[in-house]
């Protein structure tokens, strides 16, 4: 098994990944503590998003590989 690290854009959607630039965008020029509270929390749920996808990925491969042993 290869040590692979963990790239969260790579389990985004496209719709997620624009909304990823647009946050990183207004983050840029937020003008107040909760602005970037807000942008924090989408980037949360886009981490959570990418997690639940790497997570299930990984379970598809470790069952392919239980399937062929």
């Amino acid at each position: 098994m290869t040590n692979k690290k963990f790239t969260p854009i790579a389990y985004l959607d496209e719709s997620e990944r624009r909304l990823l630039s647009i946050t990183r965008d207004k983050i840029q020029t937020a003008t107040s503590d909760e602005d970037l509270k807000i942008y924090e929390s989408v980037l949360d749920n886009l981490m959570e998003s990418a997690i639940k996808r790497y997570k299930k990925e990984q379970s598809k491969k470790e069952e392919k590989q239980l399937q062929t042993v």
